[in-house]
Formats: structure tokens, sequence, C-alpha cells
């Protein structure tokens, strides 16, 4: 399976992003249910996980939705939680899959 997965990278990073929105709307909805979530903030958890489907071939665009999705998750005066963890992982994954220029 490994190697499956090395050599089809387009499919293991759908297989992450999906991973990822998963535990983070989980892990938002384990921790953060006796203080009333709005409802925007499951999708903008799932938005934020999904946008590693697409880390390898635009990791701009990786960091600019996870970053939207932040923001709007902030803007609807959410508590904190585990979707800003998600935008260290797209700035690391937007400085090592970036060029230099």
């Amino acid at each position: 399976m490994v190697a499956w997965l090395q050599r089809h990278t387009s499919w293991a990073d759908l297989l992450l992003g999906v991973a990822l929105a998963a535990v983070l709307v989980g892990f938002t909805r384990l921790g953060f249910h006796d203080e009333g979530l709005d409802p925007i903030a499951y999708p903008c958890c799932a938005l934020a996980g999904l946008a590693f489907a697409v880390r390898r071939r635009t990791p701009v665009l990786t960091f600019a939705i996870v970053a939207g999705a932040i923001t709007v998750y902030g803007l609807a005066d959410q508590p904190g939680g585990p979707v800003y963890a998600a935008v260290f992982g797209a700035a690391f994954n937007l400085a090592a899959y970036r060029d230099i220029r």
C-alpha cells in the first residue's frame, strides 16, 4: 500500500485531505460541543483539512484556502480549536513545496 501511495501522490494527497478534514471536524465537535459552536465552524474545519488535497500541485492555493477558512472561523467568533493548527501545516507545506524564487 505504501509503495502504491508513493507512486500515486495525487491519491495520497487526497486521502490526507479527507483524513485531516475528518480529524479537524471530529476534534472540534468533541472538544467544543458544550460551547455552542455555530454551524459555520464545521465547514471551515472541513475546508481547512480538504485544502491539503492539492498541497503538492498548488501550495499557495492550499495556504490561501486554509487562511481563508481560519479567518471565517475566527470572524464568526468561534472558540479556539485544532483548526488553527492547520495554518502551521499549510505554512510548512508552502515552504517545502514552493520554489525558492
